[in-house]
């Protein structure tokens, strides 16, 4: 294969014998092709290559998305040799949950295509303040905790909810409760989030659990006043350039979020403070921050 050939193997699959099964195509992969590393992005694929490139002698390199349960085979992803966590909060979790040496363990943030996610003047109605939100409809996101945060927000504010999910009859259900239906829009889920951030003034995360939320990124590549739940990494992300607040914290979000309907100075400076700090996550300084960690793994040599 040439550098950039895409070849299909089912690896995710968790039935053990299917996975092995599957894993001698990867063995021959791996003979045919003789990576100088091999770089894992889910469990499951990363047991079918433990053993081969251990046999071959092939450094790995594991990129932990999640907070994985810690059951076994999760912290099976401590022998690679080395483990990429997305910020400082999840190296804590991956060592103490996962077992993972702490010298292992190098820090590399997801990224942002800040070309596609960049601000955009569009005409608005009057006074209206749009609030967005974006993700799936599940409790995690915790978008009835916001419903509720709205309902006390000036009548001149417009609620735009992107994506879908199974709790989206139940949230139209308490926007309806609530007396806010007629100012809350259920969008549903869109591929072209480029088009829609510009149509939000202030976009807000009250998840309940996040680890490093991609659509925060996007939002504050798109020139947004961000609000967000200081949850997971998001803290990390945002430094000085988003409002953080406590999850669920009801009266704080309504007090915080008022002040920012009231300054439209305010989130102009927010906004560009957002924007100019979704620069270091552009793909291409993420992309130079793992190579600096495969030419670290090849010059070092060592196996886990």
């Amino acid at each position: 294969p040439t550098e950039h050939d895409d070849v299909s193997l089912p690896l995710h699959s968790k039935d053990p014998v299917s996975l092995f099964l599957s894993s001698f195509g990867l063995l021959k992969l791996l003979k045919d092709f003789s990576p100088d590393i091999v770089h894992v992005h889910s469990r499951m694929p990363f047991l079918a290559v433990l053993p081969w490139v251990k046999a071959l002698k092939i450094p790995v390199v594991y990129t932990a998305h999640g907070n994985y349960s810690p059951h076994r085979l999760s912290k099976l992803i401590s022998f690679a040799d080395v483990v990429i966590a997305l910020c400082s909060a999840h190296q804590i979790y991956v060592t103490k949950e996962l077992e993972v040496d702490v010298r292992k363990i190098r820090i590399v943030g997801n990224g942002v295509d800040t070309e596609r996610f960049k601000p955009r003047s569009i005409e608005k109605k009057g006074n209206e303040i749009v609030i967005g939100l974006v993700g799936r409809l599940v409790s995690a996101k915790g978008f009835s905790f916001f419903l509720k945060v709205f309902s006390y927000l000036p009548i001149q504010t417009k609620l735009i909810i992107v994506g879908d999910g199974e709790l989206r009859e139940v949230l139209e259900e308490d926007a309806k409760n609530l007396n806010i239906s007629s100012r809350v829009i259920f969008m549903g889920k869109r591929d072209d989030m480029e088009n829609i951030y510009p149509n939000f003034d202030i976009f807000c995360l009250p998840s309940i659990k996040e680890v490093y939320p991609l659509v925060l990124l996007e939002a504050m590549s798109s020139g947004l006043a961000c609000v967000a739940s200081d949850v997971g990494c998001i803290s990390e992300i945002g430094k000085n350039s988003i409002i953080v607040l406590p999850k669920s914290d009801l009266n704080l979000w309504v007090k915080s979020l008022l002040r920012l309907i009231e300054d439209e100075e305010g989130r102009k400076s927010l906004a560009k403070r957002a924007r100019e700090r979704s620069k270091e996550f552009s793909w291409r300084k993420v992309a130079s921050k793992v190579e600096e960690i495969y030419l670290e793994v090849m010059k070092n040599g060592k196996r886990a």
